[in-house]
């Protein structure tokens, strides 16, 4: 199953989104199956320096755009059908045009 999560707020601030957003992923992460993949989505190049941010497990991607209203609705949404994700984890929106499972 290929698993993709929004952590677009990690890196901005040291807040409990992010902390949350962090924690989130690498538990998930370390408890997966094998044929679980993780995709973080990201919108801070130096984010993708990060290794010891995420588990090694997760794969991350940059996703950045200077605007939430093209990244939420459109940009997000073309990735995860552009990378076959079966399942979406999002913080506050999600898109209507997000087609797969969501959380």
């Amino acid at each position: 199953m290929k698993i993709a999560i929004d952590a677009h707020m990690v890196g901005h601030r040291a807040t409990g989104n992010e902390t949350y957003t962090v924690n989130l992923t690498n538990a998930l992460a370390q408890m997966s199956r094998p044929d679980h993949e993780y995709t973080v989505y990201v919108d801070r190049r130096e984010l993708l320096d990060s290794p010891c941010l995420f588990d090694s497990r997760a794969r991350m991607r940059l996703l950045q755009t200077h605007s939430p209203f093209i990244r939420i609705p459109f940009l997000l949404p073309a990735e995860v059908w552009y990378r076959g994700i079966d399942v979406v984890h999002m913080q506050y929106i999600l898109s209507p045009l997000l087609d797969r499972k969501r959380v």
